[in-house]
């Protein structure tokens, strides 16, 4: 596709790299949604055991959990974000605290 405008080049290169970027963000705050998770059914004892012997309150505390660790990750990654200036301030930031969730297993 040859554009012989070089701002829709420049809008299209530009949206291109935005969404990249957004889906690298997505993957990562994904592979943190899972650890958090996990860290908060051990912490709050829900494990296997319970699955089997009363799958509806096993059901009922992993939609809590989940719904806790998504807002987590709304508050520690997607809000800050959004509340940040600079790209590369915020990819700094950002994986600086991937890596500190990461770590805490």
């Amino acid at each position: 596709l040859i554009f012989h405008d070089h701002h829709v080049y420049f809008i299209a290169h530009l949206l291109f790299l935005l969404n990249k970027y957004l889906h690298e963000i997505d993957l990562q705050a994904h592979e943190i949604l899972d650890i958090i998770i996990h860290r908060l059914a051990q912490e709050r004892g829900i494990d296997d055991a319970l699955k089997a012997h009363n799958p509806l309150q096993w059901t009922a505390e992993m939609n809590s959990i989940k719904a806790s660790a998504e807002e987590i990750i709304l508050q520690e990654v997607v809000y800050q974000l959004v509340r940040s200036s600079t790209n590369f301030g915020t990819e700094i930031s950002y994986r600086k605290r991937t890596v500190e969730l990461t770590q805490k297993k």
